[in-house]
């Protein structure tokens, strides 16, 4: 497709050839005239031959750059912004669109790119740099159009990024003011601010799932996380030692995507260092938590629901971060970003969906969506609350359901997703998200700068903030006395192995006292979700880890459950004297086979049918006694024939007792 820019070439060449004068990538043809500048982008197909062809045919055509004149720059449209040469730092700014990524992505998943040379995949990598470098130069020679509330929020060598052309849809003020569904208590939030009006670096904690860390979106350098960060740099400078600083963004491992999660893995957020602000994003992958094997108490039928189940974990969640010092308060916002889309998808608009899915939605209190308890116990607790899918699910639901998954409307969770996806925003989407944020911290500053002198009473004040006497919480909403002690003051000790840290097999290396058919390593494309792995269609693989009872006796094995090429597997506990050479001929034989009553032996399946992989929790019916020892066997099943696959793996990612 080709575009042409209307603009004086003393102008605009200059920055092409700034830009792109080292490109050796793309196939530009710059087509020269005293007033006229085509930039041409030839389709391509996606193999290294093709490849190959785009580096050595690349051309670039422009002046000396020593005898080119820019002169006076050109002003957006509807904003009194200049256009620059943007800074090598700058640059990043202007990033692949949502389809060079996805296209890269999925060329970089053939066999032709696995058995591409170094050279070859050196010419993907520089034509991968060319498309950002003519995103660049669109950013800097495009007429823009802006929204008013956009030009107010976002610092004005940003907003080329924010023109209406790069967004979704138009994004309006009557949309972002809907997005501060919860004001709570602002005081850590204030706190917050002013550290930002004192230009100290800070860092921003997200706590969240995949959509968090720009999942289809081209990853991290797509997310909304990214962007709003690049935002709070632009729009509130930093300084270190007399120098200008950053803030910095921070996201947990890959198994941490839920409250659950998070509340299993505490240490990978009270391990940080320090950090200033969190923000909570966890309204999709809360929405499959299936099970709750923590509880200690019968709250009867109600606890078995996703609500409550997800409810119970997000108040620990909670009632930890408002304890935690970083070393000051954190400020805390639950940010509900995205919704699960399939939940509201009709059978003849989604591919996969089943028969009974709308009935199945209507079961649930919320259609899976945990937003409206999220909201609730963010209320008790006087967090504030952001939220873009408490408007975004409105628009996009308003034309009914059928119109809700059509492509021709742009509002559609069909365009907002990827397709039939559960919930997955584009690189555009995530850019909007970054606005949602944007606007609800410079509503708050512009509160806190208007009412500065004007007091409030004491019992506005956030309790939990002050350390003197003691920081102070209201009573549990779910939890009993037990649970509250246990998993929010943390009153016991507890052993854990973590097979999801990358660098952490040295700590349990020690407690593996069998593998056969197991390693240790990480199994998505990206390469970053580890795990203890066994894959074997015949079963008759055997893990063996050796154990110590803790104060309640328990023992709690986290697992990932996916929709396909996972399997089931066995676990039961053994004296420590037991030869766990002797036992493994238990895995490869009959003798567990059709075991799923007996009382000495758990039945992990890693198996379900939502089109998702998540973790998930099992607490062993089997409890040992406080210091006790014990080997923990888990033994893979065979292949159920019946399933459609060949693979047969389970994927282990922690031990826990306690």
């Amino acid at each position: 497709m080709t575009r042409v820019y209307q603009r004086h070439r003393s102008v605009v060449l200059p920055v092409i050839c700034y830009l792109a004068g080292i490109s050796t990538g793309m196939l530009l043809n710059v087509m020269q005239s005293s007033t006229t500048v085509m930039i041409a982008t030839q389709e391509r197909d996606d193999s290294p031959a093709q490849h190959s062809a785009w580096v050595n045919n690349f051309k670039i055509y422009c002046d000396d750059p020593h005898k080119s004149n820019p002169g006076k720059q050109r002003s957006h449209q509807r904003s009194n912004t200049t256009a620059s040469v943007p800074t090598e730092q700058e640059e990043t700014m202007y990033m692949y669109s949502s389809a060079d990524v996805q296209k890269m992505m999925k060329f970089k998943r053939t066999a032709e790119y696995k058995n591409a040379s170094d050279e070859m995949r050196d010419a993907i990598a520089i034509e991968n740099e060319e498309i950002r470098k003519i995103r660049a130069i669109r950013a800097l020679t495009d007429d823009h159009v802006y929204s008013e509330v956009v030009t107010e929020i976002i610092p004005a060598h940003m907003l080329p990024r924010y023109a209406e052309e790069f967004l979704l849809f138009p994004t309006t003020r009557s949309m972002l003011r809907q997005s501060r569904t919860i004001t709570g208590n602002s005081n850590r939030l204030q706190m917050y601010i002013r550290k930002l009006h004192s230009q100290q670096c800070t860092t921003v904690l997200f706590l969240g799932g995949s959509v968090t860390k720009g999942h289809k979106a081209g990853g991290f350098i797509n997310s909304y996380p990214k962007f709003f960060c690049d935002w709070l740099n632009a729009r509130y400078p930093c300084i270190v030692n007399g120098t200008i600083g950053t803030h910095r963004s921070k996201l947990t491992s890959s198994a941490t995507h839920s409250s659950q999660e998070i509340v299993m893995n505490w240490p990978v957020v009270s391990g940080i260092e320090s950090f200033d602000l969190v923000f909570l994003e966890f309204n999709i992958n809360d929405a499959f938590i299936s099970t709750n094997p923590h509880m200690l108490e019968d709250k009867g039928p109600i606890s078995k629901t996703t609500e409550y189940t997800s409810g119970w974990y997000f108040e620990i969640l909670l009632r930890r971060l408002l304890l935690l010092r970083k070393p000051d308060p954190v400020a805390i916002v639950t940010f509900n970003a995205d919704y699960v889309g399939n939940e509201w998808a009709d059978k003849s608009v989604a591919e996969w969906a089943k028969a009974d899915t709308q009935i199945n939605a209507r079961k649930t209190l919320f259609r899976k969506n945990p937003e409206p308890v999220k909201a609730w116990i963010s209320s008790l607790y006087e967090i504030p609350v952001f939220s873009a899918s408490v408007w975004m699910l409105a628009l996009h639901s308003k034309k009914g359901m059928k119109r809700q998954f059509m492509r021709d409307n742009p509002f559609s969770t069909d365009a907002w997703h990827w397709g039939a996806d559960c919930c997955h925003p584009h690189r555009e989407g995530h850019l909007i998200l970054s606005l949602v944020l944007a606007y609800c911290f410079v509503d708050e500053e512009k509160y806190m700068m208007h009412f500065a002198n004007e007091k409030s009473i004491y019992i506005e004040h956030d309790s939990t903030a002050f350390n003197e006497p003691t920081p102070k919480l209201r009573d549990p909403l779910y939890l009993s006395a037990e649970e509250d002690s246990i998993y929010v003051h943390n009153t016991i000790d507890m052993t854990q192995l973590d097979f999801t840290h990358p660098e952490g097999e040295e700590k349990w290396k020690n407690s593996i006292l069998l593998k056969a058919g197991w390693s240790f390593y990480a199994d998505n494309v990206e390469g970053n979700k580890y795990g203890l792995i066994s894959n074997d269609a015949s079963g008759e693989t055997h893990l063996a880890i050796a154990i110590i009872g803790g104060k309640l006796g328990l023992i709690e094995l986290s697992y990932i459950m996916s929709y396909e090429n996972f399997g089931d597997a066995l676990a039961w506990i053994s004296n420590p004297d037991s030869n766990v050479i002797d036992l493994h001929h238990l895995c490869n034989s009959n003798f567990f086979f059709g075991t799923r009553q007996r009382e000495d032996v758990d039945r992990l399946s890693g198996h379900w049918k939502e089109k998702a992989s998540v973790p998930t929790v099992t607490i062993l019916k089997q409890k040992i006694t406080e210091g006790e020892q014990k080997i923990l066997h888990i033994c893979l099943l065979p292949r159920i024939e019946t399933r459609p696959w060949k693979e047969n793996k389970f994927k282990l990612l922690g031990v826990r007792v306690y």
